[in-house]
């Protein structure tokens, strides 16, 4: 195991984080802090001085947490324009529910687009929380942002990625969302390079893409 440390991280440079969204979900009917239990039987085996058990299957009525992400977005969003009157999000799941939910605390109507893989279970948890359930043909991988990376670079390989980003809140919010970039190596180390081709060919790409979906 390799550890690596950035020497030049200065936290007094970094703002504290945000108490307002923690300060309005402790506003929220039904909201208690997250419950942790401790494994003790889970740490004798591993040799460690305790394990916790963070449980996430009952947030303010849902069995995941996203319900805490779906309830803030929609607060801010209602300050910025109190006129919505309908909630739409792109889901395989449990963001959908949260959103379906929260638009039924709100009084708000809730569209929620499903891709055809989804399962019927999932399908009628978001339906039983009034909301409008539209099943789409395809996955996120027929997206016409997808489609039209894939002709701009055809020999690129695509794939999932295993590590989280911040695209995953672009994501998240019903927009598909696509991360693409030049190879190199050694991300975020001490020393890394990026391709100079690659990054060319990342450029004229953006550009194929943008004349495709903008024009």
């Amino acid at each position: 195991m390799r550890a690596i440390v950035n020497t030049a991280a200065d936290p007094a440079r970094v703002p504290p984080p945000s108490t307002e969204a923690g300060a309005f979900h402790a506003g929220m009917a039904g909201y208690r802090p997250t419950p942790v239990h401790d494994l003790p039987a889970v740490a004798g085996e591993l040799g460690l001085g305790g394990v916790g058990l963070k449980d996430e299957s009952n947030r303010l009525g849902l069995p995941a947490f996203k319900v805490l992400g779906a309830s803030w977005a929609v607060e801010r969003a209602l300050r910025e324009r109190p006129d919505v009157r309908t909630l739409v999000a792109a889901s395989a799941g449990n963001h959908g529910r949260a959103v379906a939910h929260v638009a039924a605390l709100r009084g708000l109507d809730a569209r929620i687009f499903l891709p055809g893989r989804s399962t019927p279970g999932r399908r009628e948890a978001i339906a039983g929380e009034g909301a409008d359930v539209v099943v789409v043909d395809g996955a996120y991988e027929d997206a016409e942002i997808v489609r039209a990376l894939r002709e701009a670079v055809p020999d690129a390989p695509v794939g999932g990625a295993s590590y989280w980003a911040d695209a995953a809140f672009i994501a998240a919010a019903g927009i598909p969302t696509v991360m693409f970039g030049p190879g190199g190596e050694g991300a975020h180390a001490a020393e890394e390079w990026v391709s100079l081709a690659d990054t060319e060919a990342v450029t004229q790409a953006l550009v194929a893409t943008a004349r495709r979906l903008c024009a």
